[in-house]
């Protein structure tokens, strides 16, 4: 079973998702930001309109990555 960690020292965590509406194409998707002390270091959330969930987990990933970068943080991939 998987389970949320905290990252190596130095390291921040991103966690992100998307979702889509039972029923329909309406999509969204979040993210949150945290560093080894479970600090939370920022957010967002996004309704995307229409679409599907991968669409939602792809955007997800790709805003989370542009939000780091624009907050100073370097990117790695760190695989659980």
């Amino acid at each position: 079973m998987f389970g949320w960690c905290l990252p190596q020292e130095g390291w921040i965590k991103i966690s992100v998702d998307g979702s889509v509406r039972q029923g329909g194409n309406q999509v969204a998707c979040e993210g949150v930001y945290g560093d080894e002390h479970s600090k939370w270091l920022g957010g967002f959330a996004r309704n995307l309109s229409l679409g599907n969930v991968l669409m939602a987990e792809l955007y997800a990933t790709l805003m989370a990555l542009d939000l780091a970068w624009d907050k100073g943080f370097q990117v790695g991939v760190d695989r659980v």
